[in-house]
């Protein structure tokens, strides 16, 4: 479910979208010389577009600036000209360029398993097809269920991780936008970042904040394998970015 609360938000993004394009449908060639704040990206649909509401994308921000240990940072799977994720064209044409070296196929989650190494494109043909990055849940110990694998192609749907002992589950998905922000009811797809409610109007903004500094915190500490938590101000300043993001189809 999605909220809209925010008209003089959405009306700036209108506006911003048609002041730089105007009444013409040519694309200028650099959008950025008609309008630093809107980045335009190509996809199978036709065009889509970006946009910042406080000013152009700034590439020193703490988004874009590795807070881990492999060298990712959220900028490396949330793109402005692919609506703040990414595609599979993408990822085939990166790892093409730096024969995987690239920090997006990083073994821990960016390859189908953790044993794979970067040079192994087959081991990576999740990624590379579809755009999916491996998500190890742990199975709880009092768990109320079992898991069973009944095909396992990529032979670690279920392991014992080496640093926790503990039995791991992999599923996969696609990097959510990290755009629109303030139109969410629930952070993640299984709303697992959600640790203050977003049901009630008084309180939305101070606890959609508080939810996405915690889910900007484990990504860093999980996707870009970080020895410790960022600062809050580097949270915060990841956060800000995040909500003056918004994109859609042009």
């Amino acid at each position: 479910m999605k909220r809209i609360n925010s008209t003089p938000v959405a009306l700036q993004i209108l506006l911003g979208l048609f002041g730089t394009l105007g009444a013409a449908s040519l694309v200028p060639a650099d959008p950025a010389a008609y309008n630093p704040r809107l980045t335009i990206g190509v996809n199978a649909a036709g065009l889509m577009g970006t946009y910042k509401i406080d000013g152009p994308i700034d590439k020193h921000n703490e988004f874009f600036t590795s807070l881990g240990t492999n060298g990712r940072s959220c900028g490396t799977c949330h793109i402005a000209a692919q609506a703040m994720s990414f595609t599979p064209a993408h990822a085939q044409l990166l790892y093409a360029q730096t024969h995987g070296a690239d920090p997006l196929f990083a073994s821990f989650d960016g390859a189908n398993c953790s044993s794979v190494v970067p040079q192994d494109r087959t081991g990576h043909s999740l990624l590379l097809k579809h755009g999916l990055i491996r998500i190890p849940l742990p199975v709880p110990v009092n768990a109320q269920y079992s898991i069973s694998a009944v095909h396992d192609p990529y032979g670690c749907a279920l392991q014992i991780d080496p640093s926790t002992h503990v039995l791991t589950a992999s599923v996969y998905r696609r990097p959510l936008r990290t755009a629109n922000l303030s139109f969410l009811s629930a952070v993640m797809f299984d709303g697992r970042e959600t640790i203050a409610p977003l049901s009630s109007a008084a309180i939305l903004d101070a606890n959609l904040r508080t939810d996405l500094i915690h889910q900007a915190m484990d990504a860093t500490v999980n996707h870009a394998q970080a020895a410790a938590s960022p600062t809050d101000a580097q949270l915060n300043s990841i956060v800000d970015f995040e909500l003056a993001i918004f994109s859609g189809q042009i």
